[in-house]
């Protein structure tokens, strides 16, 4: 259960909460002379560009992983990253997005 305000605004289980408030995400690893055939196969929309290559929000680890499948070849690594209870929290209370 969270509470904000005295106010209950969210309950279940941590593996319910985090299907219902975070996002899991897709860190893909490439030198930036990839950029663009990773966003040609991507689209440019779909990725936010990072110091160290591209990160995704994936709705699930599966569909991070078919993603990073296209890309075999083009990315020196990948690591997928599932939403935490730190982005669930932020996400209920108070909308500022995922946590560090």
């Amino acid at each position: 259960m969270i509470i904000n305000k005295g106010k209950k605004v969210a309950e279940g289980t941590p593996f319910e909460l985090k299907d219902r408030y975070a996002k899991d995400s897709l860190k893909l690893y490439f030198a930036n002379e990839r950029r663009d055939k990773v966003l040609h196969i991507l689209g440019k929309e779909n990725i936010t560009s990072t110091s160290y290559g591209g990160l995704i929000e994936a709705s699930d680890p599966f569909m991070a992983a078919r993603t990073a499948g296209k890309l075999e070849g083009v990315i020196d690594g990948f690591e997928i990253v599932q939403g935490k209870m730190d982005d669930v929290f932020l996400n209920v209370t108070n909308n500022i997005g995922r946590a560090v």
